[in-house]
C-alpha cells in the first residue's frame, strides 16, 4: 500500500492534482463548448454586442476556473496552509485583475453589459459545479491511519 505521504510529511498530491485536472478539463470541455454555441448564437439573436458580451464572460470563468486548477497543481505536494495561502493569494489576485480590467471597460459599448453579467452569473454557478463534483468524486485521503 502506498504511503500517502512523502519524506518531509507532506501530503502526497496526487489525488489532488488528479481532482484538479479533472476540473480543468471538465471547464475546458463544459464552459469551452457552451460558450462555443452561446456567443454566436447571442451575436445572431442579439446582435455583436452580446455575441461579445458572452464571450468575454467565458474568458473571464475560463480564467478564474483555470487560475484556480493550475494552483491546486501547484500546491498539491504542500502542507494544508501552504495549499490555502497558495488558492487564496491567486484569488487575491484573480480578483485584482477581474476588477481593474471591469475598470478599463465599464463604461465601454463594444459588449452587452446585461448580456455579459447574465452569462457571466451562469459560468459561475456551472464552474462551481463542476468543482465540486472533481473534488467530491475523487479520492482525495481526509484522515491519515
Amino acid at each position: 500500500m502506498a504511503d500517502s505521504h512523502n519524506q518531509a510529511g507532506v501530503p502526497n498530491g496526487a489525488p489532488v492534482r488528479a481532482a484538479a485536472r479533472t476540473a480543468l478539463v471538465s471547464m475546458l470541455v463544459v464552459i469551452g463548448g457552451t460558450g462555443c454555441l452561446a456567443a454566436p448564437a447571442a451575436w445572431y439573436l442579439a446582435g455583436s454586442a452580446a455575441g461579445i458580451g458572452v464571450a468575454m464572460a467565458v474568458g473571464v470563468a475560463l480564467f478564474f476556473s483555470g487560475t484556480t486548477a493550475l494552483s491546486m497543481v501547484a500546491g498539491a505536494n504542500s502542507t494544508a496552509a501552504a495549499l490555502g495561502t497558495i488558492i487564496g493569494g491567486a484569488w487575491i489576485a484573480k480578483i485584482a485583475v477581474l476588477f481593474g480590467g471591469y475598470l478599463l471597460i465599464r463604461d465601454e459599448q463594444f459588449y452587452d453589459h446585461r448580456v455579459f453579467a447574465v452569462a457571466l452569473c451562469l459560468y459561475v454557478i456551472i464552474a462551481a459545479v463542476i468543482d465540486a463534483l472533481a473534488v467530491v468524486r475523487a479520492r482525495i485521503p481526509l484522515v491519515d491511519v
